[in-house]
């Protein structure tokens, strides 16, 4: 079953929820708010600029792209990651359980 992600604990920073749907029995219809959530991780400096002539500096950080959803099956705890740097690098996709 899908896990409600919280604030702080499960993501972090500026952050957009996604409720989940799921079937129920007996036909129903079971929300889970807060089941995906989608936020920016920082990713270290992307690039550093400093010009001697005018003592200019200019610092760029990298973010990465988040998605992400926890759920449980028995007695363990799966966290899916889906990650992305840019459009140019390829997704990266991992779990824990």
């Amino acid at each position: 079953m899908t896990n409600s992600l919280l604030l702080g604990c499960d993501c972090k920073g500026a952050i957009h929820y996604l409720d989940a749907e799921f079937p129920t029995r007996a036909g129903g219809v079971r929300t889970i708010k807060n089941a995906i959530c989608i936020h920016e991780e920082d990713n270290g400096i992307l690039f550093k600029h400093s010009d001697f002539r005018d003592d200019s500096l200019v610092v760029a950080r990298a973010r990465k792209l988040v998605i992400q959803q926890v759920f449980t099956a028995a007695n363990y705890e799966y966290i899916f990651n889906v990650r992305q740097l840019s459009l140019l690098d390829p997704v990266e996709i991992w779990h824990s359980g």
